[in-house]
């Protein structure tokens, strides 16, 4: 259950997200939500209902473990895809809007030139 929760679900949410085409940001994130350990809002549910509380112990134990290791090899996994993101993170005009980026900035005047010249 362990890997799982560690491996296997990671790699289903990654695989989905590059299928999709998701943007590298928000794949990123969606790996290591699904890489993070069982949440302990498990055990209350199973005490409160005393349902397999030594199993979900053990398993809660185990994912927060092995989740060091885990998380940070998928960490290193993703790391790739962060450079995409850098590089869409760089402003880029569009089509339409060169002009814009293009266009001379006047320059700042001091008060005193304006009440002069004006």
């Amino acid at each position: 259950m362990t890997l799982v929760k560690l491996v296997i679900m990671p790699l289903v949410v990654y695989g989905l997200c590059r299928a999709l085409g998701l943007n590298p940001l928000y794949t990123i994130a969606a790996v290591v939500c699904a890489a993070v350990p069982t949440a302990k809002t498990v055990f209350i549910l199973a005490s409160e209902y005393k349902v397999e509380e030594e199993l979900v112990t053990a398993t809660i134990s185990m994912t927060t473990l092995l989740s060091v290791v885990t998380l940070l090899g998928w960490l290193n996994a993703v790391a790739g895809l962060s450079a995409q993101v850098q590089k869409s993170a760089q402003v880029r005009p569009s089509p339409g809007q060169e002009a814009l980026f293009l266009a001379p900035v006047a320059p700042r005047r001091s008060r005193r030139w304006v009440m002069d010249h004006c």
